[in-house]
């Protein structure tokens, strides 16, 4: 579960490192007019921002699988908790 969250903490921050790593690949030096060179820089800048978009993806699904799984576990807790009660409801009726 620590991993989980782990996880789901450092997934987004991880995508918009690699955003960051990959902006200064998009502005190169073009040769051509300036229509098509903005229309190079437009297309690596989307490139790069893949990666923030596929750090927040990975993190969002964490963190739900992470909520979805305490949830489970809380549920899980109580069930024994409760059985646990009734069992010694029923031994205390039976010994006493």
């Amino acid at each position: 579960m620590s991993g989980l969250a782990a996880v789901a903490a450092i997934g987004p921050w991880l995508g918009l490192f690699g955003t960051v790593v990959g902006i200064p690949t998009a502005f190169v030096g073009c040769g051509g007019s300036r229509s098509s060179c903005m229309a190079a820089v437009a297309e690596r800048l989307s490139g790069s921002i893949w990666t923030t978009a596929l750090g927040l993806g990975i993190g969002l699904a964490s963190l739900w699988g992470y909520r979805y799984l305490t949830g489970r576990l809380e549920t899980f807790d109580l069930e024994m908790n409760n059985a646990t009660l009734e069992l010694a409801n029923q031994l205390s009726i039976y010994l006493g």
